[in-house]
């Protein structure tokens, strides 16, 4: 059995065994995502996240997870500096343990999501129009699966 909890903004888990006492150990979460971008590696802020792996505990395997509530991608994005590009760049993502989820890339409208960008290979083709952009990442692994928000500039 795991208990979870979230505080708005601040990811947080605790771990609780069958018998409901803490291992005092931190979960897991994922890596960092990376955007290559104009020759510049860029560290992209993560927001929501669930994380989930085994362990061994009195002799039994257990299921342990997080499920983390950041922001959404609005209100992180009023944080970050803008990467300025130019028209019609593409931007590739990576993970700070080289990994290769699946993943998918929206842009932000307003106060939602809205249209899925174009996807080859872990490159995103950026938009074209000239202005601030707020792009939501959403990688999936076989063990969880999180958001990344970046805000470019064209």
């Amino acid at each position: 059995m795991v208990g979870m909890f979230c505080l708005r903004g601040t990811p947080v888990g605790v771990e609780y065994p069958v018998d409901g006492e803490t291992t005092g150990r931190e979960i897991d979460s994922p890596p960092r995502a990376i955007i290559e971008v104009n020759n510049d590696n860029v560290v992209i802020s993560s927001g929501n996240y669930q994380w989930e792996r085994k362990e061994s505990y009195n002799n039994e395997d257990i299921g342990v997870a997080v499920i983390a509530c950041g922001a959404a991608p609005i209100e992180i994005a009023e944080k970050m500096e803008p990467i300025k590009v130019p028209k019609a760049t593409k931007a590739t993502v990576k993970f700070t343990d080289d990994s290769q989820p699946q993943i998918n890339a929206y842009l932000w409208e307003e106060n939602k999501r809205g249209n899925e960008l174009p996807l080859n290979n872990n490159q995103i083709t950026l938009p074209t129009e000239t202005g601030r952009h707020i792009i939501e990442i959403l990688a999936k692994w076989p063990n969880g699966e999180a958001s990344y928000t970046l805000v470019i500039e064209i």
